[in-house]
């Protein structure tokens, strides 16, 4: 181990932010937490180190670029969902079948969907 008389013991963790995002949700959160809701907290390390953190600041920069990236997948996924749902309401409805009918069908396919969701769809559909 390296050791300096003239300087304080510091640990140094290196992190794969990659690697990280994937394996251990917690722990990227707090390395997110740290990196952009300590203030000035790169700042203070490479003061008080005597360091540049540019590559530390790029990967948390990359780390938030990628939560930002996830969340508007998702969202888009879910809005994807929920216009293949409408069209499966209108569907059944055009077939003049019962709301019952479809909603069971819809729960068949997407059996995670949220109940007060696909209750608003059928009620706006069926003119409920």
């Amino acid at each position: 181990m390296y050791k300096d008389k003239y300087a304080d013991l510091m640990q140094v963790v290196m992190v794969e932010l990659s690697k990280l995002k994937k394996n251990d949700r917690l722990a990227a959160e707090m390395l997110y937490k740290l990196f952009n809701e300590t203030q000035d907290i790169v700042s203070v390390i490479e003061r008080v180190a005597g360091v540049t953190l540019l590559d530390a600041r790029k990967g948390v920069g990359a780390m938030v670029n990628y939560e930002t990236l996830l969340e508007e997948a998702n969202t888009k996924a879910e809005e994807a969902n929920m216009k293949a749902v409408r069209n499966i309401v209108k569907s059944w409805f055009k077939l003049k079948q019962d709301y019952t009918a479809a909603k069971a069908y819809v729960l068949e396919e997407y059996p995670d969907i949220d109940m007060k969701l696909l209750d608003s769809i059928i009620f706006e559909v069926y003119g409920l």
